[in-house]
């Protein structure tokens, strides 16, 4: 039975990888990409049906975060001006893999009885539905069924990614759903190094990727993915790629995670690293004085827009756009302007503030309480306070340090920008990452009490402990 199993899954990971390549040369072809890519997916479902069949789809999932730029052309369906079709308006493939996991796993609970109820991910889950519900509502109440539904989409991406990586995690376990996410991040690093060295370009516009190579980089860095003899140079090359995407908000993410995993986790090599890095700012502060610390104060103020008003159009421009979205928030502090209502611009400093639009917004939390109002932005938080809180409890496993730390990372980044609700790829990401993570600290808590010792009180003195 084992070997079955083992074979299954080969030819599973065999078959994922040829139409993986498959649907890649197909979208360098004239044809239409969402039509090609539709085309691999239905392909995929057919062709390996009978070997775990959630698995196969994960793992085109994955790839395809790992090959393809977001892009307003990869929708499946067209918006048509009808009420209904705001909520599929502009759908994705990998929003169409994501319901068809979810599917699945409910169909195969409902047809096998021996598999057990299926379990809710917990707190976080609900905050992010609750998020979904004030978006809904928002949209009925400032009647914008159409274009509202629309604004609350990426929310809806992000619950299903949740439950569909927890689910999976059950079901298979965290090691082989983690190893394919490496995979797909391992595929980022030809086009980003282009991108950087050659065409000296920002790596992406939306800068997922680089999250979701930063992420894979912790997860390979701390060993929870092995990559064996290919862990130094992938390492080396994603943080190459990763500092020349010069993506401020990704870097604070990774930073934090990184921190808050290697404190968290207790690891020795952490605090060896730590130190030895210490130790090289100390030396060249020695050799040359001023050479390490001027380098690091100018990549803290690059990061943070610290550089001072006038210094950076990037830190100046998000600092009258802040402005402009507070004075909107208070005007409308509890209901918020609806999901597609443009804010207004209440000051123009003078007119050197020119916004690109009037419905993006470089800070997470004031869009959400703009868009969806008070309720909205109570859900927000509580997603980040709940999955922090659930995932960097006591000794969790090393995989749900990781997700809490790259949800607490999250939280500081999203005061920079709109992306986990604006988009498509980052719900989708963050959401399996965080799935993934909730899943293992659950499977770890149901077996503590078998693995429990006994107490002392009620262990006879001829009772030999393990």
């Amino acid at each position: 039975m084992l070997q079955l199993r083992s074979l299954r899954t080969s030819i599973t990971i065999v078959a994922a990888c040829g139409l993986a390549t498959i649907a890649g040369l197909l979208l360098v072809s004239p044809a239409h990409k969402a039509l090609m890519l539709l085309g691999a997916i239905v392909v995929s479902a057919l062709t390996v049906i009978a070997f775990e069949y959630p698995l196969t789809i994960y793992a085109l999932l994955v790839v395809l975060l790992g090959l393809f730029s977001e892009s307003t052309t990869d929708s499946l369906i067209p918006a048509n001006g009808r009420v209904w079709n705001g909520l599929v308006a502009g759908i994705s493939p990998a929003e169409v893999l994501l319901a068809l996991l979810v599917v699945v796993a409910v169909a195969g609970h409902l047809a096998d009885r021996t598999r057990g109820r299926l379990v809710w991910p917990g707190a976080p889950a609900l905050a992010a539905t609750a998020l979904v519900a004030t978006g809904v509502g928002s949209a009925i109440a400032f009647h914008q069924l159409r274009d509202g539904l629309h604004t609350t989409q990426p929310s809806i991406t992000l619950v299903l990614a949740i439950v569909a990586g927890y689910w999976l995690t059950h079901e298979y376990g965290s090691e082989r759903l983690l190893f394919w996410l490496v995979v797909a991040s391992a595929l980022l690093l030809p086009q980003g190094l282009y991108n950087g060295l050659v065409l000296h370009t920002l790596s992406y516009y939306d800068a997922s990727p680089i999250f979701l190579l930063g992420i894979c980089s912790i997860l390979v860095a701390f060993r929870v993915v092995d990559l064996t003899a290919w862990r130094i140079p992938y390492l080396a090359l994603a943080a190459l790629v990763i500092v020349l995407s010069l993506r401020r908000a990704v870097w604070l993410d990774i930073v934090v995670a990184v921190a808050i995993t290697g404190i968290w986790s207790g690891r020795s090599g952490f605090r060896n690293a730590v130190a030895l890095a210490a130790g090289v700012v100390i030396v060249l502060e020695l050799v040359s004085p001023g050479i390490a610390f001027s380098q690091i104060e100018h990549a803290v103020k690059y990061t943070t827009g610290a550089q001072g008003q006038g210094r950076d159009f990037s830190s100046d421009y998000r600092r009258w756009e802040t402005a402009n979205a507070w004075e909107n928030v208070q005007r409308h502090p509890i209901g918020g302007i609806g999901p597609s209502t443009d804010w207004t611009l209440y000051n123009s400093f003078d007119g050197q503030f020119q916004p690109y639009g009037f419905s993006y917004l470089h800070n997470s939390y004031l869009w959400v309480w703009l868009r969806f109002g008070l309720l909205g932005l109570v859900a927000y938080l509580g997603l980040f306070v709940t999955s922090v809180l659930k995932l960097l409890g006591r000794r969790p496993p090393l995989e749900s340090i990781i997700a809490g730390a790259m949800m607490a990372g999250l939280a500081i980044a999203v005061y920079t920008a709109s992306f986990l609700t604006t988009t498509v790829r980052w719900p989708t990401t963050v959401g399996l990452l965080l799935g993934i993570g909730l899943a293992a600290r659950s499977r770890q808590r149901s077996v503590e009490p078998v693995l429990a010792p006994t107490p002392a009180s009620s262990v006879s003195p001829t009772t030999t402990l393990p």
